[in-house]
């Protein structure tokens, strides 16, 4: 990621490395640098939240294209079907 002073923010949650890895591959081709953190300590908030006795990595952005990467993730999610993962 870009070392300029903006900020990484969360677009979206992912259990499944193979779908994270579709939305992260998805946004890049939009020209927006994405990565997704596994989840690490369940006592460190930041990379990871349990829902549900779920655990779920981020898929994190820049916060510049939080808005533009929040519509693809949201198109992505709606062509997936209900059931998906809770917004961040």
């Amino acid at each position: 990621m870009a070392d300029d002073g903006s900020r990484l923010v969360a677009v979206a949650r992912e259990t499944d490395r193979i779908k994270a890895s579709a939305i992260v591959d998805a946004l890049r081709e939009e020209g927006i640098e994405a990565e997704w953190r596994e989840p690490r300590a369940p006592w460190f908030d930041g990379l990871e939240r349990d829902w549900l006795g779920e655990r779920y990595g981020q898929i994190l952005v820049l916060d510049a294209n939080l808005a533009r990467a929040r519509e693809i993730v949201a198109g992505l999610r709606a062509a997936e079907g209900p059931g998906g993962p809770p917004a961040p």
